[in-house]
């Protein structure tokens, strides 16, 4: 943690936080960048899933978000907001649920409902008891 606080530029912290805290030697971090973006993957989401990015995070720009990759895939759903930063999405009532996580919830509960209509979800999973 020392060296993180102590690198010169936000770069060099990413690359000490992301590249040696995590394991990855030998990866430069625009590699590790390219392979961990969601740009590579949202293509193939077959299930019901939901981004939500604030426009102001300083790690994962607005700049970056993969819109025409999105737009394309009826599964995916994009939501942004104007603040949030990175990680950020707290609630003003401290020990609630933050209102990222309702959403996603109420979101999640939603799709699952218009899936099951559709008779595309089938649970795998047995009740035990």
């Amino acid at each position: 943690m020392e060296e993180v606080l102590a690198a010169p530029s936000y770069r060099r912290q990413c690359e000490v936080d992301n590249l040696r805290i995590w394991g990855l030697p030998g990866e430069t971090l625009n590699r590790y960048l390219d392979r961990s973006s969601c740009i590579n993957t949202v293509a193939g989401i077959r299930v019901p899933t939901l981004f939500v990015c604030a426009l102001d995070d300083p790690v994962s720009h607005a700049l970056f978000i993969p819109y025409d990759r999105v737009a394309e895939n009826p599964d995916v759903v994009l939501c942004t907001t104007e603040q949030g930063g990175h990680h950020a999405y707290l609630d003003a009532n401290p020990g609630a649920l933050p209102w990222c996580d309702r959403a996603a919830l109420e979101w999640l509960t939603q799709a699952l409902k218009l899936h099951a209509a559709r008779g595309v979800v089938r649970s795998s999973h047995s009740r035990v008891g």
